[in-house]
């Protein structure tokens, strides 16, 4: 099951993929390149996190 993200947070998201590559990388990432890279964090990543946020939710 994909992780969607609100509107707003995935325009958030975008913008912090954006910001870290001029920062870090000296890259400038156009809006496709990092839609493309949310995509797959969310993907890959999102359910390790989110299942994580599950088990602490669980154990409060």
């Amino acid at each position: 099951m994909p992780i969607k993200l609100a509107k707003d947070a995935e325009e958030r998201s975008l913008a912090s993929i954006k910001r870290y590559f001029e920062e870090h990388m000296d890259d400038e990432v156009g809006d496709l390149k990092a839609k493309l890279l949310l995509d797959f964090f969310l993907e890959e990543i999102g359910p390790a996190v989110y299942n994580r946020a599950i088990s602490d939710a669980q154990a409060v």
